[in-house]
């Protein structure tokens, strides 16, 4: 049996499954997509912003089931081809993630993506404005 710490990435019709397994001890979380949007249209909230937050939120949470820490490194790059809020092609690849001197081996990255509603002016202008940004957060 191997000793290596391993977060899993799953997406299946609109929800998210994060999985943790370190040694013999598993943590599995969803995350409803569909409510996660709804909560951003009621509330007025950035949707990629909130579910960035809520993610890394979920991954504090599954890798302390299953290991015993003080901080979390989350480093991750976020690639869209727009705005955040206008994009509809996001992806989130994840670099690293370190429970103190527990390296996870991620299996799995995010890919959102969209119908395009955006204009002409603004698809061809999108070079202008796409991200391409490294995120590091210690939880």
């Amino acid at each position: 049996m191997s000793s290596e710490s391993i977060l899993h990435i799953k997406a299946s019709k609109g929800v998210l499954t994060f999985a943790a397994k370190n040694g013999g001890k598993v943590s599995i979380k969803d995350l409803q997509l569909k409510a996660l949007w709804g909560y951003c249209w009621l509330h007025g909230l950035p949707y990629i912003e909130t579910f960035l937050a809520v993610m890394e939120s979920l991954l504090k949470k599954i890798v302390s089931d299953v290991v015993d820490h003080e901080d979390l490194n989350i480093e991750y790059r976020v690639i869209a081809n727009d705005t955040l809020e206008e994009a509809n092609q996001i992806e989130v690849i994840f670099n690293n993630i370190r429970a103190d001197d527990v390296e996870f081996h991620v299996l799995g990255d995010i890919i959102f993506q969209g119908e395009d509603n955006r204009g002409f002016i603004r698809k061809i202008t999108s070079f202008r404005r796409s991200v391409d940004e490294n995120i590091q957060n210690v939880l």
